[in-house]
């Protein structure tokens, strides 16, 4: 029954059923105390911790300078809240699963076969299900075609290959529009104009740099 509803409900106005499941999960096996959340959310930012580490490291070879970013991430107060809230485990839930699909993609690339690429794309798949953040992850191995992979294919193929993921990321797109729209936080344009987001956006991307130096 919690598993029905976890991939049905639109709570909160956001349809992102393994987050549900997790935290069902939580209670099932260790009540319902606090602590425990707390405790998961720890254990999945560490994870996200390693696998960031391990992920620079594999593609650059630059270890102090991997782990130097990787500590930064895990102590960086920007978004602390992803860790430090129990009501988004989705973050952390996510971003560990959507690093897991960047290793799994990576063995794609190195060793190529169905089963490796499916994997990833599983992976991936996971990541959209706990949150629908990870949508932009197909552009993210874009950008790492170009650095620091330096693969020198054509964009047409590059393109093609992640063809899987971008479907995925279109799909998750029209899930979480619906669950918004359900959910009664979908705004007009003449609620919100268009000069009024693009000026919103801009601003907040000028913020959020300095706050990732002066936070």
């Amino acid at each position: 029954e919690g598993f029905v509803w976890a991939f049905t409900t639109t709570r909160q106005a956001n349809w992102h059923p393994l987050t549900w499941l997790s935290l069902q999960l939580d209670t099932s096996l260790f009540g319902s105390s606090p602590r425990v959340y707390h405790t998961t959310n720890i254990v999945l930012h560490t994870v996200c911790v390693l696998l960031l580490f391990l992920l620079l490291a594999r593609m650059t070879g630059c270890l102090w300078r991997s782990a130097f970013v990787a500590a930064l991430f895990a102590v960086h107060p920007l978004h602390v809240e992803s860790v430090a809230w129990i009501a988004e485990r989705k973050d952390v839930l996510s971003t560990a699963l959507g690093l897991l699909a960047c290793h799994l993609w990576l063995d794609a690339l190195a060793r190529p076969g169905f089963v490796r690429r499916a994997l990833a794309v599983a992976a991936y798949a996971t990541s959209l299900l706990a949150k629908p953040m990870l949508v932009s992850l197909p552009i993210l191995l874009l950008l790492f075609d170009v650095w620091p992979l330096r693969r020198t294919a054509s964009w047409r193929k590059l393109l093609l290959e992640k063809a899987p993921l971008f479907g995925l990321a279109a799909i998750s797109c029209v899930a979480t529009y619906l669950a918004q729209s359900r959910g009664g936080v979908m705004r007009t344009l003449t609620q919100y104009p268009l000069d009024a987001r693009a000026a919103n956006a801009t601003v907040s991307y000028v913020l959020y740099l300095w706050k990732a130096i002066w936070p």
